[in-house]
């Protein structure tokens, strides 16, 4: 996902992990951890100011950008269709603005 203002791009990863990157520099400025199992899915908010990951954990985990700092985590999800399969998290954003 890429940042609001376009100067980081982030990434979600198998190792349990997301990262967030400098676009001009290519380094790694932030490594966000606490899921137990991979990450499938993370973007930015609308402002930038907060990130949201889902693992295949079944939990979401809602950070601070700045303080880069988890400030809700929702755990057990329960992502499972009501024929047994699992399903796949999917995250958006929504605009409140006309």
């Amino acid at each position: 996902a890429l940042s609001p203002d376009g100067n980081h791009v982030l990434t979600a990863s198998g190792d349990k992990t997301a990262k967030v990157w400098n676009m001009s520099t290519g380094e790694c400025v932030r490594t966000l951890r606490g899921h137990t199992q991979g990450v499938q899915s993370a973007v930015f908010s609308q402002d930038g100011g907060h990130i949201v990951t889902v693992g295949r954990d079944h939990s979401a985990i809602v950070r601070n950008m700045r303080a880069c700092s988890a400030i809700l985590a929702i755990r057990n999800l329960g992502l499972s269709s009501s024929n047994g399969h699992h399903t796949r998290p999917c995250l958006f954003s929504v605009s409140t603005r006309s």
